[in-house]
């Protein structure tokens, strides 16, 4: 069983090829099949007409390092929902803290932390403190 499945996307796998349509399962915060899913899930998201592709998240941390390190390392994994027709930037200088409009989800580890548009107040990891 998937603990998250994306119905009827539009999938990019960052390779540079073109879109693919599909589903994608993830199961404990990886990415387990894409293609044609018929298995249950926990929960099923319908992204019809709907981009799915990578996403970065803090791409200043250098915490990609580790993956070349040790390949069994558990790296970050986001994915971006989105309508490519409606997709636009509302951040401007004087107000950087504007949602987008467009992205429906945006999934990090397997956890939903926006959707619809909105943040979902989620957290995809451990709360990192300084001591």
């Amino acid at each position: 069983m998937y603990d998250l499945v994306l119905k009827n996307g539009k999938l990019i796998d960052g390779t540079g090829a073109r879109w693919f349509p599909g589903d994608l399962g993830i199961v404990n915060g990886r990415i387990k099949k894409i293609g044609t899913l018929e298995e249950e899930s926990k929960r099923t998201l319908d992204i019809s007409n709907h981009v799915v592709c990578p996403g970065f998240i803090d791409i200043h941390s250098h915490s990609d390092i580790t993956c070349l390190i040790d390949p069994r390392s558990r790296s970050k994994v986001m994915l971006v929902v989105f309508d490519p027709l409606v997709i636009q930037d509302l951040a401007t200088y004087e107000e950087p803290a504007q949602f987008p409009l467009g992205i429906k989800y945006v999934i990090v580890n397997g956890v939903v932390v926006v959707s619809e548009g909105r943040h979902t107040d989620a957290t995809p990891g451990k709360l990192l403190k300084h001591s």
